[in-house]
This record gives C-alpha cells, sequence and structure tokens, in this order.
C-alpha cells in the first residue's frame, strides 16, 4: 500500500458543472461500496462521513472519509487528535466519467469535507491520510495529480 498525506491540497482544477459532491447517509454508501468498490466490503470502526458524486444527476460515485483506525502519529505529523485526522477509507466512481474526474471529484470532495467533517465530528481536519493499492494496479496517480504527498509504502 502507499500511504499519502496531504495538508489539504491547494485546488486549481474546476470540475465540470456536471459533477456535482453531496453528503449521502452512511448505509447508502457502505451500500455501493460492497457492490461496486473493489474491495467488496464497507469500512468499519471510527467515525464515517459519506459523499456521493453526482454526474448528470445520477449518483455516479462515493466517497467514504473516516477517522483512522490507528491512533500514533509519531513521526510523520505533530501532535493532532485522532478526529483531526481523516482517511478517505473507500473511493468509487463509475466508469465512463469525464477524463480527469478523479483528481477532480477528489479535490473539490476536500473542499466540501472541511465544512461536513467539522459539523460531523466537531473538529476542523487538518490532515488527510489514504492509499493506494499497488497490488491491484493503483498507482496513486489522481493523489499526485491532486498534489498529495507521497510518504512511500504503510
Amino acid at each position: 500500500m502507499l500511504g499519502q498525506m496531504s495538508l489539504f491540497p491547494k485546488t486549481g482544477e474546476t470540475l465540470p458543472q456536471s459533477l456535482e459532491i453531496i453528503q449521502i447517509p452512511n448505509a447508502e454508501a457502505d451500500r455501493i461500496v460492497i457492490r461496486k468498490h473493489y474491495l467488496h466490503r464497507k469500512r468499519t470502526g471510527g467515525l464515517q462521513l459519506s459523499h456521493g458524486v453526482l454526474y448528470q444527476g445520477l449518483l455516479s460515485g462515493v466517497l467514504v472519509w473516516a477517522s483512522p483506525t490507528f491512533h500514533q502519529f509519531t513521526g510523520l505529523i505533530p501532535p493532532l487528535h485522532q478526529k483531526q485526522v481523516v482517511e478517505l477509507a473507500r473511493f468509487w466512481l463509475q466508469e465512463g466519467l469525464p477524463k480527469n474526474s478523479a483528481t477532480a471529484v477528489l479535490r473539490k470532495a476536500i473542499k466540501r469535507l472541511r465544512e461536513d467533517w467539522r459539523k460531523y465530528s466537531g473538529f476542523d481536519p487538518t490532515v488527510i491520510v489514504s492509499y493506494s493499492d499497488r497490488e491491484v494496479g493503483h498507482e496513486g496517480t489522481m493523489y499526485r495529480a491532486a498534489n498529495f504527498e507521497d510518504w512511500g509504502f504503510a
């Protein structure tokens, strides 16, 4: 797994008008993740906040944000409360979306995450952690394009 971290990357790319990020119930996101995400299992444990991606009015993607299951951040980041660190635990987009949609969706979802996570958890998110599963061909391209920092293998 390739670990990624970001202190909320700068956003410069505009998202096509036909793509929109909305908050959706966790149960709905879990159903979609189980059916469509390559792991076919929902995220368990800790806080969870889910966003849906609407494309031309249809739900065409899911992002599941969660408080990380690990508690030690020694050597990686300054001391933070666990709820200030947000993990992008699941990310699925339907095939056939416009080119570069994954990066554009990620950037727009991060903007939305700031407010939604604060309302949901009571904490301002400071760091985002995510992983790319190289064993299935995920190389972290969308994270690099969104200006995430590559922290190597986890």
